[in-house]
């Protein structure tokens, strides 16, 4: 039968591994990310691309598609026509 001590540090190796593993976020490079405290946002949104940390369960993240704005270029053709 397993000591108290090893009981013991299973579990708080069990929450440890869950902690740390919910505050790790990704955002890819269509994602832009808005860091919130209680509901509240706080500072930028993360828009580079990357795995981030917060702090679990004070800190929440709200997820959104980036779309960068860019103008379409202008490319024109052999018969002075413009194709966009």
């Amino acid at each position: 039968m397993p000591s108290k001590t090893l009981i013991i540090w299973g579990i708080l190796t069990f929450f440890g591994l869950i902690i740390i593993f919910s505050a790790a976020f990704v955002v890819t490079e269509t994602d832009q990310v808005i860091i919130t405290r209680f509901g509240k946002p706080v500072g930028d949104p993360v828009t580079s691309p990357g795995i981030n940390f917060k702090i679990p369960i004070i800190i929440s993240t709200e997820r959104s598609i980036f779309t960068p704005t860019m103008s379409p270029e202008v490319t024109p053709l052999s018969d002075n026509k413009e194709a966009t």
